[in-house]
């Protein structure tokens, strides 16, 4: 018999696992754990040792907020100091402000952090920076460079959202999944039709492979950082910006992706997703899963570059 615990109401995930006649339990004596990344910090800190069992599977890696904690991955970056372009140092303001006005080369994202709430805006040049400085002298904000030839659909710049599961950190193994979703102002299409609509211009070869190394090096830039637990594999939510050269910016992770089946809205696309992360997870089938890094066996990471 096999069991799974779950901390998510009416969760695609959980959907699946009842598919597979797996049991609820409500304990530590799960063979998987679907949780957020804040309870798996807590629980990683009191599992017994029956629950450190490598057989089991945990979605959450202890150090995994080394990618989605902003200051964290900032730190990781700096020492990685990798020449990738898609990868963007933060600032924070106003503590960075002085630095943020002698680097700044091009526009940047501002994003309210901590207690500040807002829309995020894009600051074009020092004087809209100087403003901005004045307008929001008491809230908190990260800022970080964008394309400076981004991509637009209608007049609207493009952000992905991709979901890459790591099953492992060491070796470092990556699969990202073959679909996701696009945000261009307030609409919002797949990526499979967004790659069809560049179809039609360009090749998207380049796209693929520019994304993949984004996250490459950003998940080699942390790799250090997070400890070897192999019971552990993590879904992270990449989000970037789309430049004219089919490049991409990294804009942030998240590691808490909703797999909800509240919303009549694509109820069929997350019980795909849950299914087939289940399916690379438990029978090591990665049909629909595309292979960003895999170490095992000996490869190295630069083959993949």
């Amino acid at each position: 018999m096999k069991t799974y615990r779950i901390d998510f109401r009416n969760s695609a995930v959980e959907s699946v696992l009842q598919q597979r006649d797996f049991i609820q339990v409500f304990d530590d004596t799960f063979d998987i754990l679907w949780t957020s990344q804040f309870n798996a910090l807590k629980l990683f800190a009191n599992l017994d040792s029956e629950a450190h069992n490598p057989s089991k599977l945990i979605n959450h890696f202890p150090e995994s907020r080394q990618l989605t904690i902003t200051e964290l991955l900032n730190q990781n970056l700096r020492v990685y100091n990798s020449k990738e372009e898609g990868l963007s140092i933060f600032y924070y303001l106003p503590k960075d402000y002085d630095v943020v006005m002698k680097e700044m080369r091009g526009p940047m994202l501002a994003r309210p952090i901590g207690h500040s709430s807002g829309p995020q805006k894009i600051l074009s040049n020092l004087e809209e920076m100087k403003q901005f400085k004045k307008e929001q002298k008491d809230k908190q904000y990260i800022v970080q460079g964008i394309g400076q030839k981004p991509y637009f659909i209608n007049n609207q710049r493009v952000q992905l959202f991709l979901n890459v599961v790591v099953p492992s950190f060491s070796p470092l193994v990556a699969y990202r999944y073959f679909d996701g979703y696009c945000k261009c102002g307030d609409d919002t299409i797949s990526f499979s039709n967004l790659l069809l609509y560049l179809e039609a211009r360009t090749s998207t070869k380049d796209i693929q492979m520019n994304i993949n190394r984004v996250i490459l090096h950003t998940l080699k830039a942390v790799q250090p950082a997070i400890p070897y637990v192999r019971q552990c594999f993590e879904v992270f939510e990449f989000s970037f910006e789309l430049l004219q050269d089919l490049r991409v910016k990294l804009i942030s992770i998240n590691a808490d992706i909703n797999l909800s089946m509240d919303s009549s809205e694509n109820v069929e696309e997350s019980v795909e997703f849950a299914e087939r992360l289940m399916r690379l997870l438990i029978e090591r089938d990665d049909k629909k899963w595309l292979v960003v890094i895999d170490e095992r066996g000996g490869r190295k990471w630069q083959e993949y570059l």
